[in-house]
């Protein structure tokens, strides 16, 4: 699937949601987080490995599951189109985070996040390199790159990506997606968390706020649902079990499911 595709394909599943007639199937779960899994779930196993313990090496490895519907827009199916791989370093005054996010034949987004070790595993500098994939004549393949650096303190941070350079304030902390996954069984979600993200090529994602949902049967196991909203960001929810895995991380067109921690 190129780029384009995935745009028509986004559009139009944000249009069906909006049709009850034809929406997507509801499960009998508290909140919605788990219905961009249908057919995911049905065979999902546990992942191999022990708990997400922030204080050790691990990497956590998921799958990216991808949202589908039907020529009659009436079926929803999944399948599993790349993976992600978050990589965590703790060392004695920071953690370091490395990145590398697949999808088949479309892109490829590698990178490293140097995190303080506070209670928001603050974001203090960042590498990205984003590599999309078109297929063009059997013999070429064509490579359009970005490459994105950034710094930040608690009050402000620089980023400068294809050597353009934009700086901003920061009245929040700044995580990542691997701090994020550290941080959040810990967090007081009653106060509804206020934060900024790196996540991918896109930049800094202001205004991000984190709220309990409800809980959901997982294979067995009883989940936390956890909403994350905010600027630039599709509603996001994070499933966490009692071993504070993030079993998984579901959108709208493309979800995460954790498979390993190694």
């Amino acid at each position: 699937m190129n780029r384009r595709d995935m745009l028509k394909e986004t559009a139009v599943a944000i249009l069906v949601s909006q049709l009850p007639a034809i929406s997507a199937p509801q499960t009998t779960d508290q909140t919605p987080a788990l219905d961009p899994l249908p057919d995911y779930l049905a065979d999902y196993e546990l992942p191999k490995g022990s708990s997400s313990d922030p204080t050790r090496t691990q990497t956590l490895t998921f799958d990216i599951v991808e949202w589908r519907v039907g020529a009659k827009r009436l079926k929803v199916t999944n399948a599993v189109i790349g993976s992600l791989a978050i990589e965590r370093t703790p060392e004695a005054d920071r953690t370091v985070y490395r990145t590398k996010r697949v999808i088949h034949k479309v892109e490829t987004v590698t990178g490293e996040f140097v995190c303080a070790k506070d209670d928001w595993r603050s974001l203090r500098e960042w590498r990205l390199q984003h590599v999309l994939h078109r297929a063009g004549n059997p013999r070429r393949v064509k490579l359009l790159s970005t490459r994105q650096t950034g710094k930040a303190s608690p009050t402000g941070y620089e980023l400068t990506r294809d050597g353009g350079t934009h700086k901003a304030a920061l009245d929040t902390p700044l995580t990542c997606q691997g701090g994020l996954i550290d941080l959040l069984p810990s967090l007081d979600l009653a106060a509804k968390p206020h934060f900024a993200l790196v996540e991918g090529a896109s930049g800094v994602r202001p205004d991000q706020r984190l709220q309990m949902q409800g809980e959901h049967t997982v294979a067995g196991q009883t989940t936390r649902s956890v909403l994350q909203t905010g600027h630039a960001t599709i509603p996001t929810h994070w499933i966490i079990d009692d071993q504070n895995r993030p079993l998984f991380i579901t959108t709208f067109l493309l979800s995460l499911a954790l498979v390993e921690i190694s």
